[in-house]
């Protein structure tokens, strides 16, 4: 009698319980694509900062195609722009994906009465939401320098837009010089980014760590 009388409530708890793992497996793994969906995206970013000085240099050094080492520099600084403007949007999805993640844990875990096991996954969710933290901290920290480089390269297009000349070229080698400097800087931020972004997917993964490394510098 007891267990007809108590099956009914184990198979609705167990279903719940169910549920609930189905749904915290469900944010691990947005969570984990949106951090992988913002590591792409700021090796995108470092090789379109590549692109662009390169051109730049290009542009610099070659007097005798500087109409088609402008087109190409030009297209560069567009593309760099371009992905720039993306960076914020991509770092807020990574950032409501990490809370909602690390809120419904917090909640879900409540429920669990075992003081040694709750002790351990309250200290996992919180090494979790350091680490995403992290990640979209270091994505956010870095856009300012990227607006800053951005700047740099379109006054340099606009300035050469004008004087595309070897004496025009010349003039401004000091402010192309600068913003070569500032692009090895925003790289240097970018690979702390990345470096953060591969702590919080190995933490996530649940096989191996993230593959495919920064893009090199050139």
């Amino acid at each position: 009698m007891t267990a007809r009388i108590l099956a009914p409530f184990l198979g609705s708890s167990l279903v719940l319980l169910a549920a609930c793992a189905s749904t915290g497996r469900d944010r691990t793994r947005d969570a984990a694509t949106r951090a992988a969906e913002l590591r792409g995206e700021v090796v995108d970013l470092q090789r379109d900062v590549d692109a662009t000085c390169n051109a730049l240099k290009g542009l610099e050094a070659s007097s005798a195609e500087s109409n088609s080492r402008f087109v190409e520099f030009a297209g560069a600084v567009d593309d760099l722009a371009s992905q720039i403007a993306r960076m914020p949007e991509v770092g807020d999805e990574l950032r409501r994906a990490g809370d909602d993640y690390v809120d419904a844990w917090g909640m879900e875990t409540g429920s669990i009465t075992t003081a040694t096991l709750k002790k351990r996954s309250d200290d996992r969710r919180s090494e979790l939401a350091k680490l995403c933290g992290e990640a979209v901290g270091a994505a956010k920290d870095s856009q300012p320098m990227a607006e800053s480089l951005l700047r740099e390269m379109l006054e340099i297009r606009t300035a050469l837009d004008f004087d595309l000349t070897a004496r025009g070229v010349a003039t401004i080698h000091e402010d192309i010089a600068a913003a070569l400097t500032s692009s090895a800087r925003f790289r240097r931020q970018l690979d702390e980014v990345v470096s953060r972004v591969d702590a919080l997917g190995r933490a996530l993964s649940t096989t191996a760590p993230p593959t495919g490394a920064p893009a090199a510098a050139n």
